[in-house]
């Protein structure tokens, strides 16, 4: 991250990572926090204000349907909330949207190795855990590409949670850096 840049952070929750990336934007970037919930997008407010944070600007909203013009952001950051998106393929589809051309997004997310039993799947609390909405690895690199992202580039994977046996061989979290076309 640039010094100066416009960053969007989908799934805020409570602010943090929103916190850490306007600390790195400094006074002349901005970061835009998103979250569809109105109890986090309080909390957050909450903490912007404790933190006596001036660069960032909180908004409710779904990713698959941001809350922002497109062509405005120079970096999409996220961890953890494209998994619970029934319509992944319109959240990438709207990240490359608000990107400007040659901006980037990097984002932590679990997938599947292969794919999980219906019975899992059918859970709300597999839901919630980020399990049950998990794309298999191979459908969540096509459907970046699918929305126009090049230079796809997996940072980080790690299998899945230490003491969970059943789920290690299944699970894996990636973080991806991806590129929209500089045009």
């Amino acid at each position: 991250m640039k010094a100066g840049e416009t960053v969007l952070d989908l799934g805020c929750g409570g602010g943090i990572d929103s916190f850490i990336a306007a600390k790195e934007a400094g006074p002349t970037g901005r970061v835009i926090g998103v979250d569809m919930t109105p109890r986090m997008i309080t909390l957050a407010r909450n903490n912007a204000n404790k933190l006596e944070t001036s660069n960032v600007m909180l908004k409710r909203g779904h990713i698959e349907q941001i809350p922002q013009e497109e062509t405005t952001v120079d970096l999409v950051i996220s961890n953890g909330v494209i998994a619970l998106s029934e319509w992944k393929h319109m959240a990438f589809s709207e990240i490359y949207r608000v990107l400007k051309p040659g901006g980037r997004f990097v984002i932590s997310d679990v997938v599947t190795t292969s794919l999980l039993p219906e019975s899992v799947r059918d859970q709300t609390g597999q839901w919630v855990e980020c399990v049950a909405g998990a794309a298999l690895k191979s459908d969540y690199l096509s459907m970046i590409e699918s929305a126009g992202f090049t230079d796809v580039e997996i940072l980080e994977e790690r299998s899945g949670p230490e003491g969970h046996e059943e789920w290690r061989s299944l699970l894996t979290s990636l973080t991806i850096r991806a590129f929209k076309r500089a045009q």
